[in-house]
């Protein structure tokens, strides 16, 4: 008797016996793991069931009557990957392949951070595969969980769009963007795959390139320029050869290497000796991508694990034991924000209370055009969520980011920290730098943290109001002096009443009202005494500032 696995096999050998190569297609599906690609094909094989998780390999197949000879049914073989794509290569030799081949890669664009590696690896192992193969597959990148991704700021979604866009053009790909809960973009996904299995290859109605939208954009349609990337063809000005030489080091041998025009060698020279001497040449794309609160909050809770990304709304707590009785713990319950700030008024409506109450806004310092917006929007709907309560909430702005920021020019760092000072003045807030690659920043955000959870409240030991060095200002120790600006209350110097003389005219009235300090009476009396002995004023000095009394 036959196992399971041998039954499988003679079917799948029966099947591609039956079909020629005219009748036949190929389709292999692989890319990041829980993306939708099971979804994706249900929906495409019109199967009510719930898709299950895929294990490693799975084929199914999909037939359809020929439209030219009603008899001849063209049969479509999908092989949907689901195992580590470090072994995809391995499993891609042994997929046969019967006529027109298609290779999506699917990605899953909720996590930014492993796009590209995804897509790489993908197309990589399909190179190393059939390199010497005369059978090429036509490549699909699709983008999955798009519902989520067109939720994300403007600037990452630019980035990534033009990175996979710069990736189809390298690698001859289609790309396509999906999601499992919009109606449009499953039609769109449904029917390119019929168009690979049933029809005449990939045609797209439409075209879009804006990152605004999800994406589709048909191999061969794009260009360099549309991208927004300038590509230079060094080939039309063939450079010199260059002699390694093995006693130089790499960069010696980057700087030295020659152009086709001489003053890119002493750019590039240049350039690579000022990245030579950065001491902060080491900022990677994921700290560009993550702004630090879920980094922050790891290290605050003492986890272990690589913080992912916050997608909307998350809840940790922490537990410790309580001063005075070690039997009663006091606990702090931590919700992180990562959605859109213009929702964060909803949000905050809806997370429970309890104990004191601390709102840290964490700012990236390194985007310098945000800052002040992200502060208000944030104060903002604090403030209106909780108008009415008598439950004071404690602010801390924490600048994230200060590894970046500090190598910025001093006049910026000046302005930036002058706003910031002035902001956390208005709100009542304490003001705190923090950096993750830099341990006392870290050790000092992490107390602050602890002293919010378990202590008595923030307490800071040392305060540093310099705009050189990473900013720590406890609330209330600032001032508008210390700023630099200068700010006049005049409440401070109560005006003396002025009793109305009925016998007096409306200019004698004006110019003897008192201000709050005696010399402004004085330079008001002049003033008024010079304007009514002027001779080309029609409307004399007394109506005129009666007028405007009475107005």
């Amino acid at each position: 008797m036959l196992s399971l696995p041998e039954i499988a096999t003679k079917l799948v050998d029966e099947t591609l016996s039956q079909a020629n190569e005219e009748n036949a297609r190929t389709v292999v599906l692989a890319g990041s793991k829980e993306v939708g690609k099971s979804t994706l094909l249900c929906t495409f094989l019109e199967r009510t069931e719930t898709p299950r998780e895929t294990l490693v390999l799975e084929y199914s197949f999909g037939r359809r009557s020929n439209q030219k000879q009603s008899i001849e049914k063209t049969i479509c073989h999908i092989w949907e990957y689901g195992g580590k794509l470090e072994a995809l290569k391995n499993v891609l030799t042994s997929i046969p392949v019967k006529g027109n081949y298609y290779f999506y890669i699917m990605v899953d664009l909720s996590k930014i951070k492993r796009v590209w590696e995804t897509i790489e690896t993908c197309i990589q192992a399909m190179h190393d595969t059939y390199a010497e193969s005369e059978k090429k597959p036509e490549v699909v990148i699709v983008g999955g969980k798009y519902d989520i991704f067109k939720n994300y700021d403007s600037e990452i979604k630019k980035m990534l769009c033009t990175t996979i866009r710069s990736i189809a053009m390298i690698y001859k790909a289609h790309v396509l963007f999906y999601s499992s809960k919009e109606a449009g973009l499953v039609r769109r996904a449904k029917e390119t795959l019929q168009n690979s299995a049933f029809g005449n290859g990939i045609v797209f109605k439409e075209k879009n390139s804006n990152f605004t939208k999800p994406l589709l954009i048909p191999v061969g349609s794009d260009s360099w320029e549309s991208i927004g990337l300038k590509v230079r063809h060094l080939s039309r000005i063939p450079p010199e050869p260059v002699v390694p030489d093995s006693t130089a080091t790499v960069g010696t041998q980057l700087s030295a290497r020659t152009h086709p025009e001489p003053t890119l060698d002493k750019v590039a020279a240049l350039k690579y000796e000022e990245l030579r001497r950065m001491e902060s040449l080491d900022v990677s794309i994921d700290e560009y991508l993550l702004n630090g609160k879920s980094t922050l909050l790891c290290t605050f809770l003492e986890r272990t694990e690589t913080p992912r990304e916050t997608l909307v709304l998350e809840y940790s707590f922490g537990r410790r034991s309580n001063q005075k009785q070690s039997i009663e713990k006091t606990i702090c319950h931590i919700w992180e924000y990562g959605g859109k700030l213009e929702a964060l008024k909803n949000v905050l409506t809806s997370i429970p209370v309890k104990g004191n109450y601390y709102f840290y806004i964490m700012v990236d310092l390194s985007k310098i055009k945000r800052v002040w917006e992200t502060i208000e929007t944030c104060i903002q709907a604090m403030h209106d969520t909780y108008a009415e309560s008598e439950k004071k909430t404690e602010i801390v702005i924490v600048g994230g980011k200060y590894d970046v920021f500090k190598n910025y020019d001093s006049e910026i760092k000046k302005i930036l920290c002058t706003t910031i000072r002035s902001m956390a003045m208005i709100y009542k807030a304490h003001v705190l730098f923090y950096s993750s690659k830099e341990p006392a920043l870290v050790r000092r955000a992490k107390e602050t943290l602890q002293n919010s959870a378990f202590g008595n409240g923030i307490v800071f030991k040392e305060k540093n109001s310099n705009f050189t060095k990473p900013l720590l200002i406890p609330v209330g120790s600032d001032s508008w002096e210390s700023i630099g600006l200068k700010v006049r209350h005049l409440s401070r110097i109560p005006p003396e009443p002025v009793v109305p003389d009925s016998t007096a005219t409306g200019g004698t009235q004006l110019s003897a009202r008192t201000h709050p300090e005696p010399t402004l009476d004085k330079v008001a009396a002049l003033k008024y005494e010079e304007l009514r002995r002027m001779e080309s004023l029609d409307v004399s000095i007394d109506e005129y500032l009666l007028s405007v009394s009475n107005k």
